[in-house]
């Protein structure tokens, strides 16, 4: 059982509550540090989300009471009662009862603490195993390997998952081929430009196979997750593909569920102004579709008009899109737990199609958004395989030399 102290729910939430279990002590100190005016803004909005977090899985997850029993079986009276101590007696007594325990904690003193008992210890991050599923591999063929799988591309010869992209690179390292696996056979990608008054002809950069990649996830699947750095072309794909259906008629509308979390070590700018609208336009979800979508009066437009809805996360329970024929849109998703993610697909209809986007690995900006309560690695570990789900790492940055540059920050 997976055993978590304070510092390590301030960091990461459990994945699986049914397999977590806290001490009383933790509860204590959750409450205190939300409230607390001394403690930084992050951590306050984290322990909030910890707090709201054990109250969601309070019949799933384990709380082990403190009691002063255990400072005489532990023989803890030579230590001072902090509530380090009180929290690794919580955990040895649920040793004692299940066996195997592990103490998750990001605080150096408790794990040297654990150690002096024989207790597992070990870090939140290490939770999240690394995960190197981009949604395609890449490979060098030979001749004989690719006349075999030409000559039966019924056969799953490359050992792909559904919906996955092989790439087939020439001994030179250039673009032999590029095929998907839909479940049945290997088909070759097909995508044509996206066209929209909005961003003309969109198309892949010359030379970008990734981007080519999408575009064909885009038109192939139900559910497209494109991650990569920033000025990869997520944004550029994802919502020239939304406005080419829409001004097509092939899709009603555009609507995009917004998590305005500030950037990492930016300070907010106090409470904005206006009617929701104009609290939409003016956060990071807002500064986005006007970005990419020619300004705020042609956002408004699309408002206006009922082309596009933008709904903050906080009041998408109970929203159903069933029946609106549209194209549900999350940008900067890596700024999502597991359970917002959760509840984001879980408004998504038979008839409706969705495009999420992010980058986990340098563009978090809350850590309660860290390791195995991340929103985008668990869809990615959940739906991968299943036909209704692609997903494609976008590798080459485009915007300029200089944020490729940037990158290596």
């Amino acid at each position: 059982m997976q055993f978590f102290d304070t510092s390590s729910l301030l960091t990461s939430l459990p994945a699986d509550a049914r397999n977590a279990a806290i001490s009383s002590v933790t509860i204590g100190e959750l409450e205190s540090i939300k409230t607390d005016y001394r403690k930084d803004p992050d951590v306050k909005a984290r322990a909030r989300e910890a707090v709201r977090y054990l109250k969601d899985h309070s019949s799933e997850i384990r709380i082990v009471p403190f009691v002063d029993f255990f400072v005489t079986k532990y023989d803890l009276g030579g230590t001072d009662l902090t509530n380090d101590i009180k929290i690794l007696a919580c955990a040895l007594a649920l040793k004692d009862e299940v066996k195997d325990v592990t103490l998750y904690t990001e605080d150096l003193l408790l794990q040297k603490f654990a150690e002096v008992y024989n207790l597992p210890c070990a870090s939140v991050n290490s939770i999240a195993e690394k995960d190197d599923y981009c949604g395609f591999v890449e490979r060098k063929l030979s001749d004989d390997e690719l006349n075999t799988l030409y000559s039966d591309m019924s056969t799953n010869s490359q050992d792909l998952l559904i919906n996955e992209y092989l790439i087939v690179r020439g001994d030179d390292d250039t673009i032999v081929d590029c095929l998907c696996w839909d479940g049945t056979r290997y088909r070759k990608i097909s995508y044509h430009p996206f066209l929209s008054s909005y961003f003309g002809e969109a198309k892949p950069v010359s030379g970008d196979v990734y981007q080519r990649l999408a575009f064909d996830a885009l038109l192939h699947s139900q559910i497209t997750l494109l991650t990569g750095p920033a000025g990869a072309g997520k944004d550029y794909a994802g919502l020239s593909y939304a406005m080419s259906e829409i001004e097509s008629g092939r899709r009603k509308k555009l609507i995009v569920f917004g998590n305005p979390v500030p950037a990492r070590g930016a300070q907010t700018i106090g409470f904005l102004k206006g009617d929701l609208k104009d609290k939409i336009l003016d956060c990071s979800v807002g500064n986005i579709l006007r970005s990419k979508l020619g300004g705020r009066q042609a956002v408004e437009r699309l408002w206006d008009t009922g082309k596009l809805e933008v709904l903050p996360f906080s009041d998408i329970r109970g929203f159903d899109t069933t029946g609106q024929n549209a194209i549900v849109y999350i940008t900067e998703a890596q700024n999502l737990s597991v359970d917002l993610m959760k509840l984001a697909v879980q408004r998504i209809g038979d008839d409706c199609q969705m495009v999420l986007n992010g980058d986990v690995n340098t563009q978090l900006d809350l850590d309660v958004y860290k390791g195995p309560n991340n929103g985008i690695r668990c869809l990615s570990k959940v739906f991968r395989g299943y036909e209704e789900f692609s997903q494609v790492e976008l590798k080459l940055i485009h915007r300029s030399h200089v944020a490729e540059i940037a990158e290596k920050m």
